[in-house]
């Protein structure tokens, strides 16, 4: 059973975006003398070593950064309580939760060395991406930082800051992170990694542990609150309570159903999964651009093509332009339409940008999409920065936009939508099709009904809808489900 720990939602609630600093301590002694003194302070190596596995209650508040209605605007967030645990011995990982707010439901998430899945009001799912996920997490748990930081493999080296703050450079096989200890106390204070991010160029994420408090009867001390920030804004903040050391973890709480496994990519070397894009025909001319979570559409208009979204990573639209290059040589992608700033579904646009290609957006998209461009991105370096005319190849759509001419050709239409409001659907005449993200009702970002209302408005005569996200759908349905929604009220 899933309790609602109030004092804990108390204390998410409380959380807002922001910067947060730990406290100063100074750089006195040698890199192993700092992670010997903070693994000292957890309790003590032997302490460590003994914690086979560890299970909490845990409430968290997540700000979902990148889903802004618009720029500058607070991000939506959702509250979820529940149980994880985690298991250092199998490198698996489980967790039950409950979320709260917006919607409520229940899921389950499952991570082993093997495959992850989802499971939401009882509909499982593959994750593939969970696996190097999960692996990840379960390192940079303070105890496995500080154990990790101590093995032979590792690199260290010494880091100091404004106030004396003692840092450790931890290099090892898998990772590279400036590990931070409290002056006062010696423990774990936070860490910090640099990671390529195709909205933010540069990425600094720092979790920050707060609170360290006993468990147990034993030695073994744990942070009772865990904070994220991503480029100093505030992702994330966890509370803690009830830990549980070395919990009896059966193999069943662990397992994932073959028809699931059978559905996860494997993994390559870097414990990335690989990129799969397929393009199915939805008319003459026309793809759908699948193979994932985020789709596209390809409308070749002749000697070039126009594609309708740039989702998900830099390396979706880069596998996305591959493809098309392969099965349409004689026709180049010249032109991207992004539908909306959401980081989900403009995380390409900076890979469309590198290719050269003209990318359109809603005119409230086109300074925010400029400053991505702009931003340093070292790790991953795509040169677009440096590109003096990088922001002419951002064009601005107001009210609509014709593209093309004959059988393929499009308009680009503004849809007024709650859920952001730079929103630009993609509306195939002579084919009736229409291409949104995000405003289907199956997603449940917009009623069927003002679905229905904004195309008869527009004079737009659709006989099937092909989105971001999903199979396309016959319009009747959306119709049906208007008429539904219309008797219900």
């Amino acid at each position: 059973m899933i309790r609602r720990p109030r004092a804990l939602l108390l204390l998410m609630l409380a959380a807002s975006p922001g910067s947060a600093s730990a406290q100063d301590a100074p750089a006195t002694a040698s890199p192993r003398a700092v992670v010997e003194r903070g693994l000292a302070a957890m309790g003590g190596a032997e302490a460590a070593r003994g914690v086979r596995s560890l299970g909490v209650e845990f409430a968290t508040v997540v700000y979902q950064l990148g889903q802004e209605v618009r720029p500058g605007a607070r991000p939506p967030f959702f509250l979820r309580t529940g149980t994880q645990v985690w298991d250092y011995a199998g490198r698996r990982m489980a967790i039950e939760a409950q979320t709260w707010r917006p919607l409520p439901s229940r899921q389950r998430f499952v991570t082993t060395t093997a495959g992850g899945m989802a499971v939401t009001d009882g509909a499982q799912a593959p994750q593939p991406a969970m696996p190097a996920a999960g692996s990840r997490a379960l390192r940079q748990t303070p105890l496995q930082l500080l154990t990790n930081a101590l093995a032979s493999d590792a690199s260290l080296r010494s880091m100091t800051r404004a106030g004396g703050q003692a840092g450790v450079r931890v290099a090892t096989p898998h990772d590279t992170l400036t590990l931070w200890f409290d002056r006062a106390g010696g423990e774990l204070a936070a860490i910090e990694e640099t990671t390529d991010d195709p909205i933010l160029g540069d990425r600094l994420t720092r979790t920050e542990f707060l609170r360290w408090r006993p468990v147990g009867d034993g030695p073994l001390r744990l942070p009772s609150r865990v904070d994220v920030l991503v480029n100093g804004v505030l992702q994330a903040s966890t509370g803690h309570d009830r830990w549980t050391v070395n919990p009896a973890l059966p193999d069943s709480l662990f397992a994932i159903p073959d028809s699931i496994a059978a559905r996860s990519p494997r993994l390559d070397a870097r414990g990335d999964a690989p990129v799969a894009v397929r393009l199915d025909s939805v008319a003459p001319g026309v793809w759908h651009v699948t193979g994932g979570s985020h789709h596209s559409l390809a409308v070749v208009q002749g000697d070039s093509i126009v594609l309708v979204e740039a989702p998900l990573s830099s390396a979706r639209m880069e596998a996305v332009l591959d493809t098309l290059r392969a099965r349409f040589p004689r026709s180049p992608v010249r032109l991207a339409v992004n539908s909306h700033l959401h980081w989900d579904h403009a995380s390409g646009v900076r890979a469309a940008l590198a290719a050269g290609l003209t990318v359109l957006t809603h005119r409230a998209n086109v300074e925010p999409l400029r400053r991505v461009a702009a931003r340093p991105r070292t790790l991953r370096p795509d040169g677009v920065e440096r590109r003096a005319g990088v922001a002419r190849q951002i064009r601005a759509v107001g009210d609509s936009l014709v593209a093309g001419r004959g059988a393929t050709r499009l308009t680009v239409h503004h849809i007024p939508t709650p859920h952001t409001d730079g929103m630009l659907g993609v509306y195939l005449p002579e084919h009736r099709i229409l291409f949104t993200s995000d405003v289907a009702p199956t997603r449940n970002r917009w009623d069927a009904a003002d679905l229905v209302r904004w195309a008869e408005r527009r004079g737009l005569v659709v006989e099937r809808i092909v989105g971001g996200h999903g199979a396309p759908t016959p319009w009747a349905e959306m119709v049906a489900a208007a008429a539904g929604q219309a008797a219900a009220r």
